[in-house]
């Protein structure tokens, strides 16, 4: 795994002293004299800039025009790219809907279904299956119940979801059920 990097613009006494620490800071720090030639291999790195840039708005600018200690430079730094790291794992694809995890939306076409917690551990539990789930498996997966225990907890809850969806997105296929249970069948993709 490589290390992430940092892009440091018109600021070569700042590029000098980073790229000497390196090594021990687990980052690569990479030096650019052209905002302009910014490409899309940039879009998930942190550029420190001497002068506030707004050309690349996928990158993060941090603005260095105030003198500021060197572990405040760092801290702001790994702030950013736990951020970035953090926002970029939870969002998820299932085919053409996008889930986010945070906000517990999922999103097609510009329309927004906002989800339960439960909606949401429903979803990705039979998503991630690949398989049919079955109503027992779900019990015990995602509520945690015991496998002796009847109850029309998940069937209400996946009726719910499958309204929903029918609803907002004019979906009626997204959950499936079958003879054997739930199904969600996307070619997975995530961001």
């Amino acid at each position: 795994m490589s290390n992430p990097k940092v892009y440091i613009y018109k600021s070569e006494s700042l590029y000098k002293v980073l790229h000497e620490l390196s090594s021990d800071l687990k980052l690569n720090f990479v030096k650019i004299d052209n905002i302009k030639n910014i490409s899309k291999d940039l879009q998930n790195s942190c550029i420190i800039s001497s002068v506030k840039i707004d050309a690349n708005k996928e990158s993060i600018l941090i603005d260095n025009k105030k003198p500021t200690s060197i572990n405040k430079i760092l801290q702001d730094i790994n702030t950013i790219l736990l951020r970035k790291k953090f926002l970029n794992q939870s969002k998820f694809f299932i085919g053409n809907y996008l889930l986010n995890f945070n906000s517990r939306i999922i999103s097609k076409d510009g329309k927004e279904l906002k989800l339960t917690e439960r909606e949401v551990d429903i979803i990705t539990y039979i998503y991630n299956k690949k398989k049919n789930v079955t109503i027992k498996e779900l019990q015990s997966s995602v509520w945690k119940y015991t496998k002796d225990l009847e109850t029309h907890t998940v069937e209400t809850h996946v009726h719910r979801v499958k309204k929903k969806f029918k609803d907002i997105f004019e979906d009626e296929k997204f959950v499936k059920s079958t003879n054997h249970g739930y199904v969600i069948n996307w070619p997975k993709k995530t961001l």
